[in-house]
This record gives structure tokens, sequence and C-alpha cells, in this order.
């Protein structure tokens, strides 16, 4: 490549990484190798905290769920959309599984890359809470672990069943709520932002006493022509499953 006058652009050493320049591999493999902080990733349920605690700029309306700390595991979906970026001494930028797929052994060690291959089969997140979570269910081999680093006063945390369930049946009241989320996505216009819509649903939801229909006028500008009368019952009932799981399960305090 050419600048401007013609002259060649100096090599940057993302470029000599890409290009797996042995010395250039191993004077980066043996120096620390620190992610940028502004891996964020947006979610309906997510607020402005992170911005403040990593010393980024905040962004007004953007709802920040989580940020992604070490991410380089290509078996996740997710970490495979939000990469970790590494900021090499030149300036120059690279991804860290990039990085970790030409200089993995150097960096991890041998044995872990025999066992693990040349990525980091964990994804550590920083979450910000901002709105009741979905509830979350992880089968065998996706185990997770919590630490609450700050919580407001009177936070809870819902954890494991009260009570045995019939997976079956709470699986396929589960499923019927799904089908009553869709029914609802039919009845909005074309192009309506869901994470708008989510943040809508949420503070009501959140209120149990407060009647499901009391959404319909923020809703309004969302729906199609003559929806509204569609969506009451729709509205009603998955506002009643949402708080039957939620019964289901145990609240622990956590300040």
């Amino acid at each position: 490549m050419r600048g401007e006058r013609g002259t060649p652009e100096t090599p940057t050493l993302a470029d000599a990484v890409r290009a797996e320049d042995r010395q250039v591999l191993a004077r980066v493999a043996a120096a620390p190798i620190m992610p940028l902080n502004n891996n964020l990733v947006s979610r309906p349920w997510g607020g402005q905290r992170l911005c403040a605690y990593k010393g980024v700029p905040s962004t007004p309306h953007q709802r920040w769920g989580e940020a992604f700390e070490i991410c380089a595991f290509a078996e996740d979906e997710e970490a495979r959309a939000h990469p970790s970026i590494i900021r090499l001494t030149d300036g120059s930028e690279v991804d860290l599984p990039e990085l970790l797929a030409v200089a993995g052994s150097a960096i991890l060690g041998g044995d872990f890359v025999a066992t693990h291959g040349c990525q980091l089969p964990l994804l550590p997140k920083t979450l910000d809470v901002g709105e009741l979570l979905s509830v979350q269910a992880h089968p065998e081999g996706f185990t997770e672990a919590y630490i609450i680093i700050e919580a407001d006063e009177g936070a809870t945390i819902r954890l494991g069943f009260k009570r045995d369930v019939d997976p079956a049946d709470l699986g396929q009241r589960l499923k019927g709520g799904r089908q009553l989320q869709q029914r609802l996505l039919d009845c909005l216009r074309d192009g309506v932002d869901l994470e708008a819509l989510q943040t809508t649903l949420a503070s009501n939801f959140a209120r149990r006493a407060v009647l499901a229909d009391a959404v319909l006028p923020a809703l309004e500008s969302l729906l199609r022509t003559g929806a509204d009368r569609k969506i009451v019952e729709t509205l009603r009932t998955l506002k009643e499953l949402y708080w039957e799981v939620l019964d289901l399960l145990n609240e622990v305090p956590v300040t």
C-alpha cells in the first residue's frame, strides 16, 4: 500500500501479526495482553453504570447490559460477535481470537492449547442490571457463577425453585408464552425497535399491581391499526405467566 504522496505505508504490528511474523508474535506474546475495556453489549434491561465503571463516554440513549471482559471463544455465538480487541504498542489493533489463532501456544501455553485449543472457553462479564432479567436456564456444560459488586438497597436475586415442578408442564407453559410473544410481535408495525418495546413493557410488568392494559397508550404508536383490541388479553396472559414463573423461584436478598 502507498500513502497520499506515493510512499509505501509502514506495516503495523497488527499487519505483522496477521502475516504471522515470528519475531513480532514472540514480542507480542511476551508482553502483557490487555483487552480494550469498552467491549460493551446492548441489552434492553441494561443501563448506564457500565460507562462510568469502565471510564468510557456515556451514551444516554443506549442501554449497556454487559461488558465482555475477555472474549475469544468460537463456540459461543455472542463471543464470536463481540471479540476482545487488543491494542498493540504502535496503536494498531487486532482481535484476540485472531491473535490466539497464530500465537495461542506462546500466550496460553502448550498444555492449555492441547486441551482447549487456541481459545478461552469461558466468558467473564460485568453486568449492569437496570431492569428485571429474563429467566436464565443453563444446560450442563454451561456453568455460571456470579459475584455481586454493587446493588441497590432491597435488591434480590431469584435463584432455584421453591418447590418441585413438573419440567414438562412448565416447559409447555413457557412455550405457550413464546407463542403469545409472537402474537404480540405480529401486531406491531414494520420496523419497530424491539429493544424499545421491551423497555416499555418492562416498567409495566415489573409492577405487579398495575394492570397490563395500562401500557396500551405507550404502545399505540407501535401497533398496526386496530391491533390494540387484539393484544389486551395477550398482555394480561403474558404478565400473569411472568409473575407465575417468578413466584416459583426463591427470592434471595443481596443487600
